[in-house]
């Protein structure tokens, strides 16, 4: 994931939540260093060039976006910008290597579980609940049963200590 700066400090950065549960994903920070282009990775700060792989898929509904399938793009690398539609819309056109990756979207589906965040568009999902939705596709549908039930927690936790519980 390509997160905004000032989404990983937010209590509903669900993002975060992904590496700890998928070996496979890590959260680069894009923003706030003064030195555009640099992120804050696991690994240090880098370049989001550097990080890309040349087969990478964009997972970001807008544009000439492709519905996500198994049979097309399984087994490629999924980057997924993650911050508010206005933060992860400018990153999309201001950051070559996001801007150059094939995009694809994900198919039709059930409203989101929980909305820790205010959208006009009700159909428009947390990252967590995007990633784990497109890796049921990729994967196999069942597989992703412990994200769901991470996800649920963790949604559940934000929104009982928004209403004042614990």
């Amino acid at each position: 994931m390509v997160a905004h700066f000032k989404e990983v400090v937010r209590p509903s950065h669900s993002a975060r939540l992904l590496p700890l549960l998928l070996t496979n994903a890590e959260v680069w920070v894009r923003g706030g260093l003064g030195d555009e282009g640099a992120l804050r990775t696991p690994r240090g700060t880098l370049s989001l060039e550097s990080l890309i792989p040349e087969d990478a898929l964009l997972l970001f509904p807008e544009g000439e976006a492709e519905v996500v399938d198994a049979g097309r793009h399984g087994g490629r690398p999924l980057i997924v910008p993650d911050g508010s539609w206005p933060q992860v819309r400018r990153a999309v056109r201001r950051e070559p290597a996001l801007a150059r990756l094939p995009r694809v979207t994900l198919p039709p589906g059930p409203p989101p579980l929980h909305r820790l965040r205010d959208h006009p568009d009700s159909t428009y999902l947390a990252t967590f609940e995007a990633v784990t939705r497109a890796l049921e596709v990729l994967e196999a549908p069942g597989t992703c049963a412990p994200l769901w039930a991470a996800w649920d927690a963790f949604a559940g936790a934000v929104l009982r200590a928004r209403a004042g519980g614990v």
